[in-house]
C-alpha cells in the first residue's frame, strides 16, 4: 500500500493530534464519559484507601499510647530525696531538659502524723499536689495560699467536724519526724473523678479518708506554690514522685527516655530513688500496632487498585474499538506507529482532570466509612502521590488497551496475558496458604487469585452457557432460541463487561465472607476474656457458704452456673488449668454461657454436643471422667477423642476420657495454653474426690444487677461484664479492614455499573445489524428485543454465578492474612447475605443491560443500508 510521505509529515505536527483527539472526544462522548467515569472511580477509591489507611494506623498508635498506664507516658523518679526536694527536684528538671517540650510533674507526701485533741488512731497526711488541685472543686473556702494553710478533703471535713477556720495541730509519731505547724483550714475539696489522671500518685487513691486499723486523713493539700522549706514536713521525710512527661510523639524519644533513665542512675543526689518508665515498651507496641493495622489494609488496596485499572482497561479496548477504523485510516495515510501512540495517549489524558478531583474528594470518602476516625481523615502529600500515581498508571493501562484493541491478532496476545494470570494466581494461592511473612508478595497474593480466578471462569462462561442453549434451542420461538445463541457464543463486546461482572461478584462475595469472618474472630476473641455475659469471682469465704452463694445467684437472676479453675500436673505437658463446671442440662442448652473460644460459629451445635457429652450423672459412675482439651494438651500428649489421659490433681490421679478437642476453652487463663474442661460433679463424684467449692460464677443475668454487686458485703471479689470488655476492646484493626472491605465493595460495583452500562451499549450497537437483518426477515421487533433482554439476563447471571464462586474460592485464601489478628482458620459463610448479594448483583446489572437496550437506535432500513454500502 502506497503512503504519502506528505501527508505523514502533516500528521506529525502536534497540533494535527491534538485535533484529532479533540474531534473524537465530540464524536464519542458518551464512551469518553465512560473513560473519565472509571478513572475518576479508581483514583478517589485509591486515594480513599490511602487517606484511610493513614487514618486508622494513626488512630491504633494513638490508641496504645492513650491507654498505656501513667509509667507508659512518663518518666518516673520516686522515693525519699536525702538531699531534699529541693535540691533533688534541681537535678530532675536537668534531666527533663533532655527531652525537649517536657513537663515535669510533682507529687510530694508528708508521712503520718497525730493530730493534737484528736481520737488516738486519728491520722493526717500532708500533700502537696498541684495536678490534684486542678482536678478538684472547692466545696466550701478557697485554696490555700499560704504555707499554713490548707484545704482537706470534704468526707474527712464531714466525719471530723472540720470547717475553713478550724486549726489542726499536727503530733509527732516518731522522734524523728519534722515537727509539724499548726495548720489552718482555708476549704474543703471533692475530687472530680478519682480515675483523672492527675490522682494516679495519691496513695489513698482519691479516697479522701480510709477507715481500718487508723482513721487516715489525705491528702490534706497545702498551698501549691509553698517552698519546701517552708512546710518541713514536705521536705526531707517526704516521699516524692516526679513525672516527668515528654510529648509522646516527639522523634526519636524511645531513644532519649533510654539516655535520660541511663544518666539518673549516676546523678549521686538520686541514689536511693527509684528510677522507671515503659515508654520505649509502649512506642514499641504502638508502632506495632501501626504496621500490623497498615498491613492490614494493603491487601484489599491492591485488589481494589487491581480491579480499578482493570475497568480502565475495559473502557480502553471499547474506546479503542470505536477508533479502530479511524486509526485504520491514519495508518493508510502515512501516520507512524508513535504517531499513533501519541494520539492515543493524548486522548488518555482526559482523565487528569477527573484524577484531580478524585484526590481532593478522598478525604471526606474516607470520613463516610465505617469505623472511619473522622476527625483523622485529612490529606496528605501521600495521598496525592497515591491518586496521582492511580492516575499515571490509568493513562498508560488506557494507551495501551486502546491500541491493543486494534492489534491484528488480540486473541494471542489474550491467551498470553491469561496465562501469566493463572500463573502467577497458581504461585499467590500456595503462597497465601502456607504460613509465609507479611511481605508484599503476600500483599498483592488476594490480587492475583482472584484476577487469575476470574480469567478462569471468564473462559469457562461460554462453555457453562452450553447446557442452557442447549434447552433453549428445543423451545418454540425466537427470544429462547436467541437467546441460547447469545449463552453459547457471547459477543467480543461482551467478554470485558463479563470479566468486570465476575469480579465484582467474586469482591462482593469475598467482601461478606470476610466480614463474617471477622466478626466471628472478634466474637470468640471476647469469649477468651468471658466465658458467660456476667462473670462474679468470689472470696472463699462466700464460696463456702452455700447461703451466701445462693444469695448472689438470685441476685444476678437469669441462669448461672458454678465453676473452679485450678492447676493440674499433666506429665510431659507440665502443668494446665483445669476448668470445672456444673453442667446442668440449662446450661449447655443456653447459648449465652460457656461459648467456645476455639470453635466457629458454625461449629456451634457441634461444641454444645460435647458440652452434653461431659456429665456423668449416675452416682456409682466410675472414671474416667469425660473431658474437653485445648488443641495445645492434645498435640502434647498425642491423644484425639476417645482417647484416655491422666492428670494429677491435688496429689490424686483423675483418668480422662477426651471428648472433644478445642483451640481455645471458656474460662481458660490468657496465658495458659493446655487446659482441661470437665463437669464438676462429675468429679466430685470420684472416690477420694475432696469439695472443693467453687470460686467464679457463670450467668447469662442482669449486668446492671451484677454491677450493683457491693465487693465486700456480697462476698465478691471482682465483678467482670461482657459488655464491658468489649467497649474497652481493641477494635482499631477490625474497623479499619470493614472500611476498606466496604471501599473494595463500593468502588468495584460503581467500576461495574459504569463498564457494564457501557459495554453494553457496544455490543449492542454491533449486534444492530444482525437484529436488522432478522426484523427484514419478519421477525417482530418486540421478539428481537425479548431474546436480547433474556441473553442479557442468562449472561449476567452466568457471570455472577462464576463470580461468587471464585469469591468463595479467594476467601478460602485470604481469610487469614485479612483477619484482624491473623488467627482466622477459615472463612464463615453466612447463606442469607451472601444469596442476598448475589441476587441483588444481578438483578442491578440485568436492569443496567435493559437501561442500554432501550437507548435510541436509528431505524432498520438505514442500518441495512449501510452494511449494503459497507
Amino acid at each position: 500500500m502506497h503512503r504519502c510521505p506528505a501527508a505523514g509529515r502533516e500528521m506529525g505536527s502536534v497540533g494535527f493530534l491534538i485535533g484529532v483527539a479533540l474531534r473524537r472526544v465530540r464524536e464519542r462522548p458518551g464512551a469518553v464519559l465512560a473513560v473519565v467515569a472509571c478513572a475518576l472511580v479508581a483514583c478517589m477509591a485509591t486515594a480513599t484507601a490511602q487517606v484511610h489507611a493513614a487514618a486508622t494506623s494513626t488512630a491504633a498508635h494513638d490508641q496504645v499510647i492513650a491507654q498505656a498506664p501513667p509509667d507508659g507516658r512518663s518518666v518516673v523518679i520516686s522515693g525519699t530525696p536525702t538531699a531534699g526536694v529541693a535540691r533533688t527536684e534541681v537535678v530532675v528538671r536537668a534531666l527533663a531538659d533532655r527531652l525537649p517540650g517536657a513537663q515535669v510533674r510533682r507529687w510530694v507526701t508528708s508521712s503520718v502524723y497525730g493530730v493534737q485533741g484528736g481520737e488516738e488512731r486519728l491520722r493526717v497526711e500532708l500533700a502537696q499536689a498541684p495536678d490534684a488541685m486542678d482536678a478538684s472543686t472547692v466545696v466550701t473556702g478557697r485554696w490555700p495560699q499560704e504555707a499554713a494553710e490548707v484545704t482537706v478533703p470534704q468526707v474527712a471535713a464531714d466525719r471530723l467536724g472540720w470547717r475553713p477556720g478550724t486549726t489542726v495541730r499536727l503530733r509527732q509519731l516518731v522522734p524523728t519526724q519534722p515537727p509539724g505547724p499548726p495548720l489552718r483550714v482555708v476549704g474543703t475539696y471533692r475530687p472530680r473523678s478519682g480515675q483523672d489522671p492527675a490522682w494516679r500518685d495519691d496513695p489513698r487513691h482519691a479516697a479522701g479518708l480510709t477507715d481500718g486499723d487508723f482513721l487516715t486523713v489525705g491528702p490534706v493539700l497545702v498551698a501549691r506554690d509553698a517552698a519546701p522549706a517552708a512546710v518541713p514536713a514536705l521536705d526531707r521525710s517526704a516521699s516524692v514522685t516526679w513525672r516527668v512527661l515528654p510529648p509522646m510523639g516527639a522523634p526519636d524519644l524511645a531513644g532519649r527516655v533510654t539516655d535520660v533513665v541511663a544518666a539518673a542512675g549516676q546523678e549521686s543526689l538520686l541514689d536511693g530513688l527509684q528510677v522507671r518508665s515503659s515508654i520505649p515498651e509502649v512506642l514499641a507496641r504502638a508502632d506495632a500496632d501501626r504496621a500490623r493495622t497498615s498491613a492490614a489494609i494493603a491487601g484489599p488496596t491492591v485488589l481494589l487498585g487491581a480491579v480499578a485499572l482493570v475497568g480502565i482497561a475495559l473502557t480502553g479496548l471499547l474506546l479503542g474499538a470505536l477508533h479502530r477504523g479511524s486509526d485504520r485510516l491514519l495508518r493508510t495515510r502515512g501516520a507512524s506507529a508513535g504517531q499513533l501512540v501519541t494520539l492515543a495517549l493524548a486522548g488518555a489524558l482526559v482523565v487528569l482532570p477527573g484524577a484531580v478531583a478524585a484526590v481532593l474528594l478522598a478525604p471526606l470518602v474516607a470520613g463516610l466509612l465505617p469505623g472511619a476516625p473522622v476527625a483523622r481523615a485529612e490529606m496528605s502529600w501521600q495521598t496525592w502521590l497515591v491518586g496521582l500515581t492511580t492516575a499515571a498508571l490509568g493513562v498508560l493501562v488506557l494507551t495501551a488497551s486502546t491500541l491493543g484493541s486494534g492489534l491484528d491478532e488480540p486473541r494471542r496476545a489474550g491467551r498470553l496475558v491469561d496465562a501469566v494470570l493463572v500463573a502467577l494466581a497458581a504461585f499467590a494461592w500456595w503462597r497465601l496458604r502456607s504460613v509465609a511473612p507479611a511481605d508484599p508478595v503476600t500483599v498483592a497474593a488476594p490480587a492475583f487469585v482472584v484476577l487469575g480466578a476470574g480469567v478462569v471462569a471468564i473462559r469457562l462462561l461460554p462453555v457453562l452457557g452450553r447446557p442452557a442453549a442447549r434447552l433453549a434451542r428445543r423451545a418454540r420461538g425466537l427470544p429462547l432460541s436467541w437467546a441460547g445463541w447469545t449463552w453459547r457464543a457471547p459477543s467480543r463486546e461482551a467478554l470485558g463487561t463479563r470479566l468486570l461482572t465476575v469480579l465484582t461478584a467474586a469482591v462482593g462475595v469475598l467482601t461478606v465472607v470476610q466480614l463474617t469472618t471477622n466478626d466471628d474472630v472478634m466474637a470468640r476473641q471476647l469469649l477468651r476474656r468471658s466465658p458467660a455475659p456476667v462473670v462474679v469471682r468470689l472470696d472463699p469465704a462466700a464460696a463456702q457458704s452455700p447461703a451466701r452463694l445462693a444469695a448472689v445467684r438470685t441476685r444476678l437472676g437469669g441462669t448461672a452456673t458454678a465453676a473452679r479453675v485450678s492447676t493440674v500436673d499433666v506429665g510431659a505437658a507440665g502443668r494446665a488449668s483445669l476448668v470445672a463446671v456444673d453442667l446442668d442440662p440449662a446450661v449447655v442448652a443456653d447459648p449465652a454461657l460457656l461459648g467456645a473460644p476455639g470453635w466457629t460459629t458454625a461449629q456451634g451445635p457441634a461444641w454444645r454436643a460435647a458440652l452434653a457429652a461431659l456429665p456423668t450423672r449416675d452416682a456409682g459412675a466410675a472414671p474416667p471422667v469425660p473431658a474437653v482439651i485445648t488443641t495445645d494438651l492434645a498435640r502434647t500428649l498425642a491423644v484425639g477423642p476417645g482417647a484416655t489421659t491422666t492428670v494429677q490433681d491435688a496429689g490424686r490421679s483423675v483418668a480422662l476420657r477426651v471428648v472433644g478437642v478445642a483451640d481455645r476453652l471458656p474460662g481458660q487463663p490468657l496465658d495458659v495454653p493446655s487446659a482441661v474442661l470437665v463437669d464438676r460433679p462429675s468429679l466430685q463424684r470420684l472416690p477420694g474426690a475432696t469439695a472443693a467449692a467453687p470460686d467464679q460464677l457463670w450467668s447469662d443475668g442482669s449486668p446492671d444487677a451484677a454491677a450493683a454487686l457491693t465487693l465486700p458485703g456480697d462476698g465478691v471479689q471482682e465483678v467482670v461484664l461482657r459488655r464491658t470488655l468489649a467497649a474497652s476492646a481493641d477494635v482499631t484493626v477490625p474497623l479499619a479492614l470493614r472500611g476498606i472491605l466496604v471501599l473494595l465493595a463500593g468502588a468495584t460495583l460503581v467500576l461495574c455499573l459504569v463498564a457494564a452500562f457501557a459495554g453494553t451499549v457496544a455490543a449492542l450497537s454491533a449486534g444492530q445489524r444482525t437484529r436488522a437483518v432478522l426484523h427484514a426477515l419478519g421477525a417482530p421487533q418486540r421478539h428481537v428485543r425479548r431474546g436480547v433482554l433474556l441473553g442479557e439476563l442468562g449472561q449476567v447471571v452466568l457471570a455472577v454465578v462464576a463470580g461468587a464462586a471464585v469469591g468463595l474460592l479467594a476467601s478460602l485464601a485470604v481469610a487469614r492474612p485479612w483477619s484482624p489478628d491473623g488467627s482466622a482458620t477459615g472463612p464463615q459463610l453466612a447463606w442469607p447475605p451472601l444469596l442476598l448479594v448475589t441476587a441483588g448483583l444481578a438483578l442491578v446489572l440485568w436492569l443496567v443491560g435493559w437501561l442500554a437496550l432501550r437507548a435510541p437506535a436509528r431505524s432498520w432500513s438505514s442500518l441495512l443500508r449501510e452494511g449494503d454500502r459497507s
